[in-house]
């Protein structure tokens, strides 16, 4: 699904890949964010003219544009997202299930393998993260 487009000499090193499924169990969203920061450089080095801060101080809504363009760089299977829709901020987090089949009747069946386990899992009274290992998680991806 994804092309590992590392010299040799990163991965030897430990580079991550920009295709990536994650190291750990997170608690928020936030560290989906900060780990791109820490783990990602830049492709494109753009700088908008927006000031985030002062946008917050003068009671408005940043755009967050660079934010927004280094994100869509790094295709980790689960993707935060920050997004405006006719002005109104908002936080996703993208799982990258539904587009990962070959055919459409894959991608249908993966849906609805993804949003029964979803459904399942949310019900347990005991979160996944208390019961699996993230590694256990991660061998069988």
């Amino acid at each position: 699904q994804a092309t590992d487009v590392r010299p040799p000499e990163l991965a030897n090193q430990g580079v991550r890949p920009r295709t990536w499924f994650g190291e750990r169990w997170i608690t928020s969203a936030y560290e989906l964010f900060e780990e791109n920061l820490r783990y990602f450089p830049p492709l494109l080095p753009i700088c908008d003219e927006e000031e985030p801060l002062r946008v917050l101080d003068e009671g408005g809504v940043p755009e967050l544009a660079e934010l927004v363009l280094h994100n869509g760089t790094v295709y980790r299977w689960n993707r935060p997202v920050y997004g405006m829709a006719d002005g109104v901020p908002h936080l996703r987090v993208e799982n990258r299930v539904l587009p990962a089949g070959p055919t459409v009747t894959d991608v249908i069946a993966n849906a609805a393998f993804y949003y029964g386990l979803v459904r399942a899992l949310a019900e347990e009274s005991r979160p996944v993260w208390s019961r699996l290992p993230f590694e256990a998680a991660e061998e069988n991806f």
